[in-house]
């Protein structure tokens, strides 16, 4: 107790000290200045430096996006007064490319700032296409120029080493390029070598000339009257480019040529060199799909530089020569070197090894194709035929075709562009192919979809029976017309659904396209369409492709358009192929391919084919077996009578089918057809095929007549053709007056389709 009070005694003193001396010390007083009058008020401002980081970055995203020009504009003035933007960016892409480099990444460490001057430590990582991957520090210096850091530029920023004028340099090793093969071994694209053969008319001898140009047309397949009229105006010591010939055909004809001093003779490398019946043939074999190799073009060569190209090498711009570069090319092997001012080498940075190109072997078979071809003459269309269980394509023709060698540089008669020329301006489009990029109204064989949406949706059974009179008048203030009125038949009276099929009757489809439309299934037809693969592309990857157009109907009218095939619907044979397959194999929808295997150089297989399932028709295995029963009747039904009964009931192969007229806004319609093959025996495997014939008529008169040319083929193994074809004098040989139908470029409803 006497120390707590103690204690207390001592903190009430203490407190009372302090209490004391705050009452006696004055506060401090601050002064103020008082404004001079008239003069303002003084601002006091802080210039802050820009942020070094900021300034590397924007000049490291620059590269990043390989934006030389913005990267130039970051530099500081001493270093562009020393080394100009044009020079500049040539160093930057020579490198870029020199590397393969893909792609450049960062990260900055610690920067420093002093008056004027900064620096920031860099780790650049570059990623390159052949030399895998190189990191480097870098120390940027930089000075501030009206307000903004720039750098201090000099080589030695693209990477250290090549400061003070280093350079690198790249020595190449490239594979040989491999080869494109049949599925039987055949080169469609290999090592090969060509003639070429021209004129320079003032060596023409008038008494000779008649015999001169016969021989050249016999070498080249040219006309005659081609022949001269090429010729016809030229100056007397100009080349006039004829065309190609095998080496085998002039080296029998020598003694012949040299009787002609006007016939200029030269032989010339090429991957491309078909002959039918001994002579050269100027169409090619598979064209459009096998591609073509051209000289990188200018505008791609820092593209295929970074790929790890010299530049030099001829690169597949087309079908399977493009898709499949990586395998044609090989991967080039390549040694990187620094070298200094002198050209001398300092050190090898990097050395890669190349890796072997790999042959190519198709699904064609190349028999079966130029004879396809061949059989198209001068008429446009194509084919698709392929394997029914597993989507190999085994023909795929687009005619016209073309020659490839019209690209090859090394070809004499492509030195004055005149036959590229040609071939480019063409207006029969050769390059497009046809068969897989050319969208078509499909007609009557779409009819197959609009059986199964009717069966699927329930609303009609194959029970369900229908009138088929000349015309059809449900529509208000419409009439559309069958096709047996403009022939002059009589209507093919009441039909079951099978019978509207195998009849073709436009009525009975319009009738169920506008009836399921107006009780609400308004996408049950286009819904389906979609589900056989129509309006998207098949997947085959190999080839470039059209996806179509499968459009939902908006009104009564487009429902019954849609319903035969019309209207705004577009497809390509290959996905009308590529239906009729699945249709025929039990409802599996196959990702179409060109490709059989690739290969090592030995032989040894880096690829090989296997079926892929891509879907299945969404039809029940009831209302498949009903469609594919009347696709059969289509061929063999006497009453009613089948649609390609007269073409095709007589060959002796088990066969389903539908015919087509796809109507156009010009010209004659397109002719379709569309069919498989359900033989039982293993010999060969089935197949299903697409042909359309541009302009070409009535899918009946015209499609199923080249379908039993197809089938023919096939199952001969190409030594029986079947019929002629109603073109034809002979197999192969276009009749005297066979009009060339007249062409559409854009096909719209304006008629009444055929079947």
């Amino acid at each position: 107790m006497k120390t707590n009070k103690i204690l207390l005694c001592f903190m009430l003193v203490l407190t009372a000290c302090t209490q004391a001396v705050s009452q006696t010390t004055p506060t401090p007083s601050i002064p103020t200045s008082t404004p001079t009058p008239g003069l303002p008020t003084p601002i006091v401002q802080t210039t802050r430096q820009p942020e070094v980081e900021a300034a590397v970055r924007a000049y490291l995203d620059a590269w990043k996006s390989f934006d030389h020009a913005a990267m130039y504009t970051l530099i500081s003035k001493e270093a562009q007064a020393g080394t100009s933007a044009d020079d500049f960016t040539k160093l930057y892409a020579d490198t870029e490319n020199a590397l393969t480099l893909m792609s450049v990444d960062y990260s900055i460490g610690a920067t420093s700032a002093r008056k004027g001057e900064s620096s920031a430590g860099v780790r650049l990582t570059y990623k390159t296409n052949l030399f895998g991957e190189f990191v480097r520090d870098e120390t940027f210096n930089l000075l501030l120029e009206d307000g903004q850091w720039k750098v201090k530029w000099h080589d030695g920023l693209i990477m250290p080493e090549m400061g003070g004028g280093n350079r690198l340099r790249v020595e190449y090793t490239i594979p040989e390029r491999a080869n494109i093969y049949d599925s039987t071994g055949v080169p469609l694209a290999a090592p090969t070598k060509v003639v070429a053969l021209g004129i320079i008319p003032g060596k023409i001898n008038q008494f000779t000339e008649e015999a001169q140009n016969t021989l050249l047309s016999t070498l080249t397949g040219k006309k005659w009257e081609d022949i001269y009229n090429a010729y016809q105006g030229a100056a007397a010591d100009w080349y006039i480019p004829i065309g190609e010939a095998t080496v085998e055909s002039v080296e029998s004809n020598k003694a012949q040529l040299k009787a002609f001093p006007a016939i200029v003779a030269s032989t010339f490398d090429t991957r491309y060199a078909y002959t039918t019946r001994g002579l050269y043939y100027d169409r090619g074999i598979a064209p459009q799909v096998v591609g073509y190799v051209q000289a990188i073009p200018s505008d791609q060569l820092a593209f295929y530089k970074r790929q790890g190209y010299q530049g030099n090498e001829m690169v597949g711009v087309a079908g399977l020569e493009k898709s499949q570069e990586k395998y044609l090319a090989g991967s080039h092997g390549a040694s990187l070197t620094l070298i200094n001012a002198q050209g001398q080498a300092i050190s090898r940075l990097a050395q890669v090894e190349s890796q072997p190109a790999q042959n190519i072997t198709t699904t064609l078979n190349s028999d079966l194709q130029i004879k396809l071809q061949r059989s198209f003459q001068n008429f446009k269309g194509a084919i698709v035929v392929l394997e029914r269980d597993t989507g190999r394509v085994i023909a795929m023709v687009s005619s016209p075709g073309y020659d490839q060698n019209r690209f090859m540089a090394t070809n004499p008669n492509n030195e004055n562009g005149v036959l590229l020329n040609d071939l480019l301006k063409n207006a029969d489009q050769p390059l497009l192919n046809r068969a897989a990029q050319s969208s078509y109204p499909l007609g009557s064989v779409f009819k197959i979809i609009t059986m199964a949406a009717a069966l699927e949706t329930g609303v009609f059974t194959n029970d369900s029976t229908y009138d088929c009179q000349s015309d059809f008048r449900e529509l208000p203030d419409v009439v559309l017309d069958d096709w047996t009125k403009a022939k002059g038949y009589p209507p093919s009276g009441v039909l079951n659904l099978s019978g509207g099929l195998i009849r073709s009757c436009n009525p009975w489809f319009y009738h169920i396209g506008l009836e399921l439309y107006r009780q609400g299934y308004n996408r049950a037809v286009s819904d389906m369409a979609r589900a056989f693969g129509l309006g998207s592309a098949t997947g085959i990857g190999q080839i470039a492709e059209d996806a179509g157009n499968i459009p939902d109907p908006q009104s009564e009218g487009d429902a019954a358009q849609l319903a035969i095939g019309q209207g705004a619907t577009l497809v390509t044979p290959l996905q009308v192929a590529r239906f009729i397959a699945a249709v025929g194999n039990g409802g599996t929808l196959y990702k179409p391919s060109l490709i059989e295997k690739i290969t090592l150089p030995d032989g040894t297989p880096t690829y090989t084919f296997q079926p892929e399932s891509t879907g299945t028709l969404p039809v029940s295995p009831e209302h498949l077996k009903t469609i594919q029963e009347a696709m059969k009747g289509v061929i063999y039904s006497k009453k009613p009578l089948g649609t390609a009964r007269k073409a095709l009931a007589a060959l002796p192969y088990a066969l389903a089918g539908k015919t087509g007229t796809a109507t156009t806004s010009d010209g004659n319609p397109h002719a379709w057809f569309g069919g498989y093959t359900d033989n039982d025996n293993n010999a060969k495997p089935n197949i299903a095929v697409a042909i359309i014939m541009e302009n070409g008529g009535e899918g009946s008169e015209v499609g199923a007549p080249l379908f039993d040319r197809v089938v023919s083929l096939y199952f001969s193994d190409g030594q029986s053709a079947g019929d002629l074809l109603p073109w034809e004098s002979r197999v192969y040989k276009l009749a005297d007056n066979t009009a060339t139908p007249t062409p559409t470029m854009t096909p719209t409803v304006t008629k009444t389709p055929a079947p």
